[in-house]
């Protein structure tokens, strides 16, 4: 085999799940492989009132989600531009590595940066080959072969391997590319998804992986601690069981028909995982990244055995599912360690979760499974709610809010407006968009949070819902928010209006400061 040398790009995703899962691969097979990541995955928080000086994000092509707060929306990914300088620094790597692959991790979000990027590659190394892998890749891969010299659809381990290894081939499974004497494109059939998941390698971390951001270039293990914490996605899983129309699994699900969807890890295996960030990485716990975390009796039932014998004290936080789960798996999980779960409701309208958004669970499970998890007594519980959905009237938002005022407290509440990106099943379906004024959806959205709000009984809801018909009394959940919430609000603006580079600057020296305390004091 002849050894071949491999440069990574992820977008705006410091985290980088399958592109450190890839180069792991890549490194174990005897290549060499480095991950450079363009830009960190950065919110950046907007006042409800200046929201318009976000149209320009739209019409430059780009799709971030947008989440709501009680005072401000936060833009995640926030596209911070790339600059003259962090190009000349990726040029400048790309040089030192000089490798034969460079593959492109791609979202829809970044597509435009992304052919940006490839057709200045390709202008400065004609003879560095391009393969595209990603969502989008695999969901539009004879798009991307206008730019890439090869495309991998779905699942890539295998596949890159094969490229490797002869990138003339092309009879590669999984991978798009033209015929170079013909032009004829050629997408070749998938290869079976991968089973066994203990035989893949840990994610690459470490001296082969380098943030560009701030002008700057950081290998990713030289970062805070406070930054270093929320890197790992920890899972144990590969897939979902639930095929949601807006998901990209709706979409992947559909290439593998026939074939086992949701694998997991043997629970020693994924233990040992457990590990291994446990030791290289500052983790007070762990944050469980699973679509559903909490599901296979048996499964739940080995983890919560050995995993406190393995990590004593050491909380987890994870994901839940009403058709999953039931009081007994939240009670075992609980003594287990677990002292949060997440839960997501999406809407409580049974109209829009079964004929848009592709979900069969009625509202009844979610108020049953709420109760349980109160019961069990998580210290966090967290509810993902989604709104701005084209075909999402107010009959679906009051639903939601019918839903909400029959929750138990305590629970925080997650809410993000739905971003339909391309080849999403829900685009395509035949249905009457309910064209809801955005004055509208915002009432609900504030009147969503007021249910979590301190000191407000959530059985109120349904009460505010005629503020909504007028003009004066519209902003009333906005008015009772800001009363409920007092000092907090001048405290998040303040905190919001700090430049992140700043923040974490600030960070970074408060670290030092106080690891010179302890050393000055164990002297002592």
């Amino acid at each position: 085999m002849s050894k071949k040398k491999l440069v990574l790009l992820s977008f705006y995703d410091q985290h980088a799940l399958g592109s450190r899962c890839l180069a792991a691969a890549a490194i174990e097979a005897g290549h060499e492989a480095t991950l450079l990541i363009l830009k960190i995955f950065r919110p950046k928080y907007h006042p409800h009132d200046r929201f318009s000086e976000l149209k320009w994000m739209y019409e430059q092509g780009h799709m971030p989600v947008i989440a709501v707060h009680p005072f401000d929306a936060v833009v995640c990914p926030y596209p911070y531009e790339v600059t003259d300088d962090e190009f000349s620094i990726l040029w400048k790597k790309i040089d030192e590595e000089k490798p034969d692959v460079v593959g492109f991790s791609i979202t829809s979000v970044f597509v435009p940066l992304v052919k940006n990027v490839s057709a200045q590659l390709r202008q400065r190394h004609p003879e560095i080959l391009q393969i595209w892998g990603g969502i989008h890749p695999t969901l539009d891969p004879i798009g991307c072969l206008e730019f890439a010299d090869a495309v991998c659809v779905g699942e890539g381990e295998g596949a890159l391997l094969d490229y490797l290894q002869d990138p003339s081939r092309n009879d590669i499974p999984n991978i798009c590319k033209k015929n170079p004497e013909t032009g004829e494109v050629i997408c070749n059939p998938l290869r079976p998804l991968i089973q066994e998941l203990d035989t893949l390698p840990l994610p690459l971390y470490g001296k082969h992986d380098f943030l560009i951001e701030d002008n700057k270039c950081i290998p990713v293990m030289e970062l805070p601690d406070d930054e270093l914490m929320e890197l790992p996605i920890i899972t144990s899983t590969r897939g979902c069981p639930f095929g949601c129309s807006y998901c990209l699994h709706g979409n992947v699900r559909s290439l593998y028909s026939g074939q086992k969807y949701l694998r997991r890890k043997s629970v020693d295996r994924f233990l040992d995982d457990l590990e291994y960030y446990k030791k290289h990485f500052p983790l007070p716990g762990f944050n469980m990244f699973d679509d559903v975390f909490v599901i296979g009796k048996e499964w739940i039932d080995e983890f919560c055995e050995k995993y406190p014998k393995r990590f004593p004290g050491v909380p987890f936080a994870c994901y839940a599912h009403p058709a999953t789960c039931n009081l007994d798996m939240l009670k075992k999980i609980r003594k287990a360690g677990a002292v949060g779960v997440s839960l997501g409701i999406q809407t409580g309208s049974n109209r829009l979760n079964k004929q848009v958004y592709n979900r069969n669970t009625p509202m009844h499970e979610y108020i049953r499974i709420g109760k349980e998890i109160v019961e069990a007594g998580y210290d966090e519980i967290v509810y993902d709610i989604m709104t701005h959905c084209e075909y999402e009237t107010e009959e679906d938002y009051k639903a939601t809010a019918e839903l909400l005022s029959q929750m138990p407290k305590p629970f925080r509440l997650n809410i993000k407006r739905l971003m339909v990106y391309p080849f999403a099943p829900i685009g395509e379906l035949p249905l009457q968009k309910a064209n809801v004024p955005e004055k509208v959806a915002f009432f609900y959205e504030m009147l969503f949070l007021l249910a979590e709000a301190p000191g407000f009984d959530p059985k109120l809801l349904p009460l505010l819902l005629p503020a909504v018909n007028s003009d004066n009394t519209i902003n009333a959940p906005m008015e009772l928010m800001r009363h409920l919430y007092r000092d907090r609000e001048q405290r998040e603006q303040l905190q919001h209006k700090i430049p992140w580079g700043v923040r974490r600057a600030a960070k970074h020296l408060f670290n030092q400061i106080g690891e010179s305390v302890k050393t000055h004091l164990s002297k002592k």
